[in-house]
């Protein structure tokens, strides 16, 4: 073997070491920053989380007040208070069980809400837990609430589950609450626009 042979193999060898050095470095690099990231977005999330503890009073089915403050649930939307909805050819007063749903299941329980934003009307959008029942899950799990996907796909198996189950507004003719504040109403339930525009300044969401 000549001497350029030798020279030829050592200096491949030595391309070959540096390649392997400079991928393992790559690899560390991009570990690194991965990690220095994820340190990152946990604790900017720590850091603008806000909690509120105490009983609560149920304002509707999406709604609480605790010490003053009122609440909205995140990535739900419940019937308003008012609405009406159809069951087995009967109005139903689908509202009005939401807010009931709500309240049975939070009777005599400390709340704990956590929340990093506000809605338009400066109310925290917070996941609430009555001692360790996660209230926003449990209103989409018992049908007397939707997933607000609009704002959040948290809850859409939950959703989807009970639809499958036909839970609560699932087993009844109902329009989506959001509709319902667009004055959209089941046939036989429409309103004058003059009414529509009267119910669309008392509704807040």
């Amino acid at each position: 073997m000549d001497i350029h042979h030798i020279l030829a193999e050592s200096f491949q060898t030595n391309v070959t070491s540096l390649r392997q050095i400079w991928y393992f470095k790559s690899n560390m690099n991009l570990a690194m920053k991965l990690l220095i990231f994820a340190a990152i977005a946990l604790f900017s999330i720590e850091a603008f989380s806000e909690e509120i503890t105490g009983p609560a009073t149920v304002v509707d089915g999406d709604s609480i007040r605790i010490a003053g403050t009122e609440i909205r649930l995140h990535g739900i939307d419940a019937p308003e208070w008012q609405q009406v909805c159809q069951l087995r050819g009967q109005d139903w007063a689908c509202g009005e069980a939401a807010r009931e749903t709500l309240n049975s299941l939070s009777i005599g329980a400390q709340f704990h809400c956590t929340w990093s934003n506000r809605d338009r009307y400066n109310r925290p959008l917070a996941t609430c837990f009555a001692k360790d029942t996660n209230l926003n899950d449990m209103m989409v799990r018992a049908g007397t609430a939707l997933a607000y996907r609009q704002y959040s796909d948290r809850y859409i198996e939950q959703e989807n589950q009970a639809r499958e189950a036909k839970q609560g507004l699932w087993e009844a003719d109902f329009v989506a609450p959001w509709d319902w504040r667009q004055c959209v109403r089941l046939p036989g339930n429409e309103l004058l626009e003059s009414q529509c525009r009267k119910r669309k300044d008392r509704t807040r969401r």
